[in-house]
């Protein structure tokens, strides 16, 4: 019977750490390869982060075009969507929206492919069955994983979204929709870039990677961010390391148009985003 050896261990990587484990028969073959349980749960947080509400003018004046921006305010502020977070737990969405269907695309840069499905049958398939502590990280390609985002039919989803309190601020002749979305840890989106979103999740905790406009870092548009984070991001220098932050329920990030991003799902998660168009 072999004896398994649990070692923890630091790297400290251009002034930041990342936490890995390993369960290997041997420390001889313990490595950042993820073989063994590649943790990816630490991390800096370089964007900046707000506590407090700010007017909107100084979030035009200062976020709105040039930067993004976390909104990490008390419980006090974020709790008019609550109720919004407590019907978006797993359990009720599958009890309360579980027979409608859904669409489902393939999770890399371009969302090649997509079909349609019950949300049930999503839930069923792909996110309750797998325990995140019993599932080591896999390195699948974006055809491999399939992501519930957008494409929502608003008028079944309705009681739902009247529910949320989307952030307070706008930009001067924009038009806001929500794209609504569930997803399985350690999936995430490769890097690619749209118009400036609000982005709150709801249940569980995402790793956001973000570049500016014509910045991009050495990244394949069908493998995943976690192909990306394990194979290209130990390797970038200190001044190709791109803005990121861990986000918690009810936290919000804000970007501006046309900067590049990737997610990482660091646990189950539920999350909206409120898009806005010209």
């Amino acid at each position: 019977m072999k004896f398994v050896v649990f070692i923890f261990f630091f790297i400290s990587l251009n002034h930041q750490f990342i936490f890995i484990s390993c369960f290997l028969s041997s420390a001889k073959e313990c490595n950042t390869s993820l073989d063994g349980s590649y943790q990816i749960e630490n991390g800096p947080c370089n964007i900046p982060v707000l506590t407090e509400p700010i007017s909107q003018r100084e979030f035009l004046e200062k976020y709105a075009y040039t930067s993004p921006v976390i909104f990490r305010f008390s419980e006090q502020e974020t709790s008019k969507n609550e109720i919004f977070k407590q019907k978006c737990q797993l359990d009720n969405l599958k009890q309360e929206y579980g027979e409608k269907y859904v669409t489902v695309s393939s999770a890399n840069t371009y969302s090649y492919k997509r079909y349609s499905m019950k949300l049930s049958d999503y839930l069923e398939d792909f996110i309750i069955p797998f325990d995140k502590n019993k599932n080591k990280p896999e390195l699948k390609y974006g055809n491999e994983t399939w992501y519930f985002f957008g494409e929502n039919n608003f008028t079944e989803w309705k009681p739902l979204f009247d529910l949320y309190s989307k952030p307070i601020y706008q930009l001067p002749g924009h038009t806001h929709a929500y794209s609504f979305g569930i997803a399985r840890f350690y999936t995430g989106v490769p890097f690619h870039f749209h118009g400036p979103v609000f982005a709150e999740t709801l249940v569980g905790r995402k790793r956001w990677f973000l570049y500016p406009p014509n910045e991009a870092p050495n990244f394949d548009p069908d493998k995943s961010t976690l192909h990306w984070f394990s194979e290209e991001y130990p390797k970038l220098p200190l001044n190709k390391k791109p803005l990121e932050c861990i986000l918690n329920p009810l936290e919000v990030i804000y970007f501006p148009d046309k900067w590049m991003h990737a997610t990482l799902n660091l646990d189950n998660v539920v999350f909206i985003s409120t898009f806005l168009s010209p």
